[in-house]
């Protein structure tokens, strides 16, 4: 078969990173260097296609296809905690379209808008690493292993919020609906998101173990969290909100533009996928 001879003018990675889960609750093996860093190399054209697909966005598949393409260290980007697709979108925007990151921020003081410009650098510095797996006690017989939530677990609740919200929008432009249907519709939606909400977190348990044993049975998992007090529930909500805390910081100190206010406050800062590369 011949070589083609522009082979050697292939894309090259732009940087190397390090995950925050180093590679802990990923259950597929990564092709690291000796530091323990994967390639991350820039977008193709194809690449910035894909970006601009807003269902693709939104359920995920572009994602996982950007993932791929410029990180080809990961297989599985569904299975990712979502601390490590943060990083990894991150440093590719890095790569692809140079070290600057816009983000829009409103005063809480005097309410002006203002765009804040970012070093994607200086954001991937503060990235805190996940802990060890590592167990939490539910009763003096229970411990429960809690993994962080994956890309795919994300992408389902995200999905699901959209959805809900494209339904409610709907009735509330509806001029037929009154109030009291609306009122029902409001309570459904918000019964199912939470009952959505649970169920994902159920199945952030790994594992529970027992005097009797191991439990890892998704099913029995789920019927003992069913059946169990809220205290339990909250223990496992609580470990799973903190592994959560980690990778990329959610916030950014930040000065009022308004030269008659200068208000400093802590911005919150969302990496959402699915606008990501907007």
């Amino acid at each position: 078969m011949t070589t083609n001879p522009l082979s050697a003018y292939y894309r090259q990675p732009g940087i190397q990173i390090s995950l925050p889960s180093k590679g802990n609750y990923y259950h597929h093996h990564i092709e690291t260097s000796i530091d323990g860093e994967i390639p991350v190399y820039p977008m193709t054209a194809n690449d910035e296609i894909v970006v601009n697909n807003p269902d693709g966005l939104i359920n995920g598949s572009s994602i996982e296809q950007i993932i791929t393409s410029c990180c080809p260290a990961i297989k599985f980007p569904r299975d990712l905690p979502v601390a490590d697709v943060d990083v990894i979108l991150l440093a590719i925007k890095l790569v692809s379209f140079g070290p600057k990151m816009e983000i829009i921020g409103t005063c809480p003081k005097c309410k002006k808008e203002t765009t804040f410009d970012f070093n994607i650098r200086d954001l991937l510095s503060q990235a805190r690493s996940l802990p060890e797996p590592e167990s939490v006690r539910l009763s003096d017989d229970l411990v429960a292993f809690v993994r962080p939530y994956s890309f795919k677990t994300s992408t389902i609740m995200n999905m699901s919020e959209f959805e809900e919200a494209k339904l409610l929008q709907l009735l509330i432009n509806d001029d037929e609906a009154n109030d009291e249907k609306r009122i029902a519709a409001l309570s459904d939606s918000f019964k199912r998101l939470t009952d959505l909400s649970l169920s994902l977190l159920y199945q952030s348990v790994s594992k529970i173990t027992s005097p009797q044993g191991e439990v890892t049975d998704e099913k029995f998992i789920r019927e003992y969290l069913n059946n169990t007090s809220a205290d339990i529930v909250k223990k496992i909500q609580k470990k799973q909100e903190e592994l959560n805390s980690y990778g990329m910081p959610k916030t950014q100190h930040v000065v009022c533009s308004n030269e008659e206010c200068k208000h400093d406050w802590d911005m919150p800062i969302v990496y959402d996928p699915s606008s990501f590369f907007a």
